[in-house]
């Protein structure tokens, strides 16, 4: 699990400097539900470059985000935030006061 603020350092094959790619991360939120959605905030910030997704998740299913690639090579720094995380002990009164956010469970990488 990450907590509200997380970094992701996605490595970017070099094939994907002259294809499209996106990295699709499969993800859970902890504690969303109908009666309580979460936003989910992507963003990349890089020189000459900016891009932002929110994703607001209202299920404990797992649901998932394309992350562009295209264009570069190297790595590209994707931040996470979720600020409405919360704790299970604050949610619904266990002994756990960590803050959880969100758990990826796979990455993938599309070529188109």
């Amino acid at each position: 699990w990450s907590n509200a603020a997380a970094q992701l350092m996605l490595p970017i094959p070099t094939s994907c400097k002259e294809i499209d790619c996106d990295a699709v991360l499969k993800f859970s939120v902890f504690g969303a539900s109908s009666q309580r959605p979460v936003s989910v905030v992507f963003e990349i910030k890089e020189k000459g470059w900016e891009w932002t997704e929110k994703i607001i998740v209202s299920s404990s299913d797992v649901v998932e985000a394309r992350v562009p690639l295209r264009g570069v090579t190297g790595s590209r720094l994707l931040s996470i935030s979720i600020p409405d995380a919360t704790s299970p002990q604050l949610l619904n009164g266990s002994s756990d006061s960590r803050i959880l956010g969100i758990a990826i469970q796979r990455i993938d990488l599309i070529r188109r």
